[in-house]
């Protein structure tokens, strides 16, 4: 069976096999193996492996690249990593594949405002903006992100929910935060040059 890398670089190489997906990170040392396991539930999982007998590194954190995980001691010295996405959507790569943006969604329970991050591909925060609407009124931060893009080496646009019949495309230049694009109307696309945006509307 031959496997194409889903993602590589000189410091990592991320391989997918259905549903298993293997990270292997380049290190000054060798280290042992860490064994990764998406979940729905990171604290649930944790109390089930925990009281059947698992040993804990590290009870579950929330941690900065949105995720909520937990270490736990596997056999012959292998960690068990037990990850959660939380409120994370779709990543995207950027154009030169050394950072990784996201958005973080809200509930109206939550009471708090979508965001899209920024991260390097270690997972350490770049940078966050909240879109806000500047065509539609009133204006304000979105209160709900469709969708997000990379549209240039320092750029990321986000389709913003306006109303039933209309949304709101914002592009924002990382540098310096500023919204440099604002359309109104629907079924934006970017271009593949990520320099023209089409829309109905």
């Amino acid at each position: 069976m031959e496997v194409a890398p889903v993602f590589n670089n000189e410091r990592m190489v991320w391989l997918s096999f259905g549903e298993l997906g293997v990270i292997l990170d380049a290190a000054a040392d060798d280290s042992i193996v860490t064994l990764g396991f998406d979940s729905k539930d990171c604290d649930a999982d944790y109390r089930l492996v925990t009281s059947q007998g698992a040993e804990t590194i590290e009870q579950p954190q929330d941690k900065p690249s949105g995720t909520r995980t937990a270490y736990l001691k596997g056999p012959g010295g292998l960690t068990i990593e037990i990850e959660q996405f939380y409120r994370r959507n779709l990543a995207e790569l950027s154009p030169a594949q050394n950072r990784i943006a996201y958005y973080e969604q809200c509930t109206e329970a939550e009471h708090c405002t979508p965001t899209v991050i920024v991260l390097d591909l270690e997972g350490h925060r770049i940078s966050s903006f909240q879109p806000r609407h500047q065509a539609i009124s009133p204006v304000e931060p979105c209160s709900s992100i469709l969708c997000i893009a990379w549209v240039g080496y320092n750029a990321v646009s986000a389709v913003c929910h306006g109303n039933p019949s209309m949304s709101e495309y914002v592009e924002i230049d990382l540098s310096t935060g500023q919204a440099v694009r604002d359309l109104v109307g629907y079924n934006f696309t970017v271009s593949p040059n990520r320099k023209e945006v089409a829309r109905v509307g």
